[in-house]
Order: C-alpha cells, then sequence, then structure tokens
C-alpha cells in the first residue's frame, strides 16, 4: 500500500464552533497517483481509507481557532439549505434573490467569525453526475483564491485535494493565479464526502482542489465563495454570481 510519505499534506480539522456527527476519517479517502498521472485523478482511480498514520498526518484536533493555511468542515444550518431550496425551485431566480441569499450565506459566515476576504464572489458551479473534475480550480493564495465551497443541495457529494510533492509555497512568495496550474506535480489525492450542508473553509490554504461527481445520481451545485482583487474586477461577472465588499454583497454588474 503506498503511504503519503514525504508529500505535502494538507491540514483538515473541522472549524471551531461547528460539530461533525461523522467524523474527518470516515469523510476522506486517499489515493496514490499512477506512474505519468497528469495531476488529478480519473474514474479508474482506487480510493482507499486513510492509514493511522495518514491520520495523524492529515487530520487535527478540534481548536479554538483555525490556523490559515488549514483546511476546515463547516456545516451550514436548515434555514440556508431552505433559503437555497426556495432558489432551486424557482428554476432562474432573478439576481436579486440570489443576492439576497448570498447576504444570508456572509453573515453566517461572519457570525462563526471565518474570515472573510475584504472583497468577494459568489457562484454556483453545476456539473453532472460522472465527473472526475468538476472545475472549482485551484484555491490560490491571494486574489482570486477560492475560500469556501458549500454543498446545499440534498444529495452528497465529493471534493479532492491534491497532495504535492515537495515543499509548499512559503507565505510570504507572491500569490499564484487561480487558473495557473500546479507546478509541483500531485502524487496522491484526498477525497471528502460533503454531505448536505457541508462545506470546507479553504482560507489561505495553497491547495489544488476540484469537486468529484463519480458514482452520484444527481447533478451537482456547490456555493463557491472566491476572494476578489481590491481595484475594479478585471472582467464582467458570470452568470447568476453576486460580490461583496466588506462582507456586504452587491448585485453583478
Amino acid at each position: 500500500m503506498a503511504s503519503l510519505d514525504e508529500l505535502t499534506l494538507p491540514a483538515i480539522r473541522v472549524a471551531p464552533g461547528f460539530h461533525d456527527a461523522i467524523g474527518l476519517a470516515a469523510r476522506i479517502a486517499v489515493a496514490t497517483a499512477a506512474s505519468g498521472s497528469k495531476g488529478a485523478p480519473t474514474k479508474a482511480t482506487a480510493w482507499r481509507a486513510l492509514s493511522a498514520a495518514e491520520s495523524d498526518g492529515v487530520l487535527r484536533a478540534p481548536a479554538n481557532e483555525l490556523g490559515p493555511d488549514e483546511i476546515a468542515l463547516v456545516r451550514f444550518p436548515a434555514h440556508l439549505r431552505a433559503s437555497w431550496r426556495a432558489l432551486a425551485r424557482e428554476g432562474a431566480p432573478p439576481e436579486s434573490g440570489f443576492v439576497a441569499f448570498v447576504a444570508e450565506f456572509l453573515r453566517f459566515l461572519r457570525f462563526k467569525r471565518l474570515p472573510l476576504p475584504e472583497r468577494c464572489r459568489c457562484d454556483v458551479v453545476e456539473s453532472a453526475p460522472g465527473s472526475a473534475a468538476t472545475g472549482l480550480a485551484r484555491a490560490a493564495r491571494g486574489a482570486g483564491g477560492l475560500r469556501c465551497i458549500a454543498n446545499l443541495e440534498d444529495d452528497p457529494t465529493y471534493a479532492w485535494i491534491a497532495c504535492m510533492e515537495g515543499a509548499p509555497a512559503s507565505p510570504t512568495a507572491p500569490a499564484r493565479s487561480s487558473v495557473e496550474p500546479a507546478r509541483r506535480a500531485a502524487r496522491a489525492w484526498l477525497r471528502i464526502r460533503l454531505e448536505p450542508g457541508d462545506g470546507l473553509w479553504l482560507g489561505d490554504a495553497d491547495v489544488v482542489i476540484d469537486g468529484w461527481t463519480i458514482g452520484g445520481g444527481a447533478p451537482a451545485r456547490l456555493l463557491t465563495l472566491r476572494a476578489e482583487p481590491s481595484g475594479p474586477p478585471s472582467a464582467a461577472p458570470r452568470r447568476r454570481a453576486a460580490r461583496s465588499r466588506g462582507g456586504a454583497p452587491r448585485p453583478p454588474r
């Protein structure tokens, strides 16, 4: 059995102020990359449970504070999921409805004292069943980085995180683009099961992450939150996107 020795492993814990009834070890599976892998798992990837040593290297005990480079499991309350379902029933909700939902979403994150970027943007990423990659892209540090994903649907889904060879980027190194390919090779992946109402807080973690819907019978829809540059946006927002400044959303232009 291949191990994760000598790889850069993400640190994963339950976010302060949240509870996980399932347990992180039960949610996470690992797979090692085959020779010639292009950096992402495929439909043929074989997943297995973490070994005890691997769990010690990846999982962190609950704490009162979240480290800037840690990945954390969060849980979203029933009222947020109810608001999300109400939008879904409308089919193509008006922008005002989505912006109001994002305001509710951000209020909850702020209430939980998660460090929201000064400016941020929320989008919906939809993917069909059977997808080994869903377009979440990497979570780069700095502007444009993915900060949070939330599964507010009624079915579980997955996200995978690459375990890279070599050392992670220095906290003082310049931030990379959110679409720049990783310069370090992925040698393994961690797959995290996200139940309805689950999410991942990524903070400033320098990781490569994407969705995984293989084995699912329903399309997956994830709400994503990304940091935005402090200046004017360089491109028009995508459909059904909402921006915020200082935590208060405003309609896309």
